[in-house]
């Protein structure tokens, strides 16, 4: 679940990035952390034997 929610903070990341007026590097380096941290927390909680 962690994993999806990081690929949909990407998605927005990017899409935002691509249709908004005022490019601020701030903003996608923060969304960009949000999906490494979630990415990060779905990996760590998934049962060892799944990781493969």
């Amino acid at each position: 679940m962690f994993i999806d929610v990081a690929k949909y903070v990407v998605t927005i990341v990017v899409i935002g990035g691509l249709i908004s007026e005022h490019f601020n590097v701030g903003n996608i380096w923060f969304g960009f952390i949000i999906a490494l941290g979630t990415g990060l927390i779905g990996f760590l909680v998934i049962p060892p034997e799944e990781n493969k």
